[in-house]
């Protein structure tokens, strides 16, 4: 009688409060640990134990397997279940009587996970390269504006077959300006 009362004292003993300033990235879990004397748990003082995140209840992991030194035991929380923020994951060890102690429990941030970098950053002096397709439709707009009309597709083929060089906005629009209106006049 006397050890079951001591028994139930050690489990109804207010448990401290770990403060850890953790950051884990969205989408990884997280690992819980707590220490328990293995004694305690091959006696029988200690059936289950049972985890919460943040307000939620309570539910029972049982009695993990340790993994260090026989006395330390963990549960990971899924990913799915935690958004970018402060969280609070807590512990507590019950008997067979459904007394439990009170919870530890310790707290960790989920991080967003930034984008990656772009790669390759690079200054090209002067113009820009363009598409094709934006060449083309510079095209267009000048044919539009200097004779009124857009470029009838064998126009446009001949205006391709015949640039040469880079194509990069002055250089399309340099070569309107030379070739086209010669051309189109």
């Amino acid at each position: 009688m006397k050890r079951m009362f001591l028994c139930s004292l050690f489990l109804l003993w207010p448990a401290v409060v770990f403060a850890q300033d953790v950051t884990v990235p969205a989408g990884r879990p997280v690992h819980m640990e707590w220490d328990y004397t293995a004694d305690s748990v091959r006696n029988g003082v200690v059936t289950r134990f049972e985890v919460r995140l943040d307000t939620g209840a309570f539910s029972t992991v049982g009695v993990p397997a340790p993994v260090a030194v026989d006395q330390t035991y963990r549960y990971t929380f899924s990913p799915a279940l935690m958004t970018i923020g402060v969280h609070v994951g807590a512990v507590r060890a019950c008997n067979i009587s459904n007394q439990c102690s009170a919870d530890l429990s310790a707290s960790f941030t989920i991080s967003p996970i930034p984008p990656p970098a772009p790669g390759k950053p690079r200054i090209i002096g002067g113009d820009a390269p363009i598409g094709l397709d934006e060449a083309a439709t510079m095209a267009h707009a000048y044919s539009t504006l200097v004779s009124g009309r857009p470029l009838r597709p064998e126009e446009l083929a001949f205006l391709v077959a015949n640039y040469s060089g880079a194509v990069t906005r002055y250089n399309v629009l340099t070569y309107l300006d030379t070739q086209f209106i010669r051309w189109i006049r």
